[in-house]
């Protein structure tokens, strides 16, 4: 469905979603298959609240797609931060300053099975 012009994105409780002005994509891949559910646990249950909680000023979504037709080796996951904030790399240095301090005082952790294939940001440009 296509948006009327001039109307706002609506978040999933109802309230106007920010604007998108930057994105973080990760695209990652499960170094074990046979462990891919708890990856997967790992992923959506602690890494993204924990990355939602540093407050990186403008990140307020996180979004993840998995590839439909993943070839063996190449990342099977991506994962979509959305900003908006205009300052993608401002966000996204805040964001890993954060997790590296949380990772050194304990309260969050990575999982083994994680590879992190690619991490590119990107700002929006109209």
């Amino acid at each position: 469905m296509k948006r009327q012009k001039g109307k706002k994105r609506q978040s999933r409780t109802g309230r106007r979603a920010p604007a998108v002005k930057g994105l973080l994509l990760v695209l990652t891949r499960c170094k074990d298959p046979a462990r891919e559910g708890e990856f997967n646990r790992w992923y959506d249950g602690v890494h993204i609240p924990h990355v939602l909680e540093t407050k990186a000023p403008g990140l307020h979504t996180v979004r993840r797609y998995k590839s439909t037709r993943p070839q063996p080796g190449d990342p099977a996951y991506l994962a979509v931060y959305d900003m908006s904030n205009p300052d993608p790399e401002r966000v996204f240095g805040h964001m890993r300053a954060a997790m590296n301090k949380r990772r050194a005082e304990g309260t969050t952790y990575s999982i083994d099975t994680l590879d992190i294939m690619h991490v590119q940001t990107y700002r929006r440009i109209k």
